[in-house]
């Protein structure tokens, strides 16, 4: 493997970041989720880049683009990465079945999440909003 000093390490990551967020821009969730992918790929990621936040913009590119499957598999990625918030990150995918027209999986999650968490005023919060319809209107038009 050929080494590379810290400074090109980060100029090669600052590379692949400014592309991320060129796709991004242009609304390009394929292109930018492919860069994410390239970055998570890079020998010196482990050293640069947070694995579990660029699963977390992986998860929310796949929900920009529609792809709900696609964007609990990367948040699930997220977690086994290190992922934590509050409500708990399971909560997302919760949201993301409810998007895909699963409620009863929404449902069943969400009711899973209170037990383990049920004084987390934020994950009612999140289910109250994303039950209301609220998440809907978080996904921008194709």
């Amino acid at each position: 493997m050929t080494e590379i000093t810290f400074n090109e390490s980060c100029r090669q990551i600052a590379a692949i970041t400014a592309r991320v967020r060129d796709r991004e821009e242009a609304k390009d969730w394929t292109g930018a989720i492919r860069g994410l992918h390239e970055l998570l790929e890079h020998p010196c990621a482990h050293h640069q880049v947070s694995a579990y936040e660029v699963w977390d913009d992986i998860h929310w590119l796949h929900r920009r683009a529609g792809d709900y499957d696609a964007a609990i598999a990367a948040k699930r990625e997220a977690i086994l990465a290190g992922y934590r918030s509050e409500p708990d990150p399971e909560a997302d995918i919760a949201e993301c079945h409810l998007l895909a027209g699963r409620r009863s999986e929404a449902d069943a999650l969400f009711a899973d999440l209170r037990v383990r968490a049920p004084d987390d005023v934020w994950l009612y919060n999140s289910a109250g909003f994303a039950c209301d319809g609220g998440v809907a209107g978080m996904v921008p038009s194709r």
